[in-house]
């Protein structure tokens, strides 16, 4: 069993980082201090799961880029695999009602699974990013577009 709750500074550091996301953009690894945390909190929505023992076992959110576009983004804790069907529920639910009309997530190419994460929960392929960020990583971009009226 897993709760989902709004992100709180001292969730953050709880969280056992997976090692796949260790050296994002290959030169960056997130400190999770509480002050990081606060920087997550101040760009858009966010939560933290906890386990039924405690454990903080990810976190993830929204940053906002537009008043039409956000970011998603996730620290995945190890451990989470067992929770990923509630994990990806709550994901999709969050996207369905999220005010944006596109929600965008990057993944690395070198780790397919964090593709087939995104897509389980309701992103699409919109295109591979080669030599993207500092070390020239692929990375591939996902995308949820939302259909509305023309402006």
């Amino acid at each position: 069993m897993i709760t989902f709750v709004p992100l709180r500074p001292h969730h953050v550091p709880r969280i056992d980082l997976n090692p796949d996301q260790a050296g994002a953009f290959g030169v960056w690894t997130p400190q999770l201090t509480q002050a990081y945390a606060a920087e997550l909190i101040s760009t858009g929505p966010c939560w933290a799961g906890i386990s039924a023992r405690g454990q903080v076992v990810g976190a993830a959110g929204f940053s906002r880029i537009f008043e039409t576009q956000a970011s998603a983004w996730a620290l995945m804790g190890n451990g989470l695999g067992e929770h990923a069907r509630a994990i990806i529920s709550f994901v999709r639910w969050q996207m369905a009602v999220a005010p944006w009309l596109r929600i965008e997530a990057v993944t690395r190419a070198a780790c397919p699974h964090q593709g087939r994460f995104a897509r389980a929960c309701g992103f699409s392929q919109a295109a591979v990013l080669r030599n993207h960020g500092p070390s020239c990583e692929t990375m591939v971009l996902f995308e949820v577009v939302k259909h509305a009226e023309p402006r």
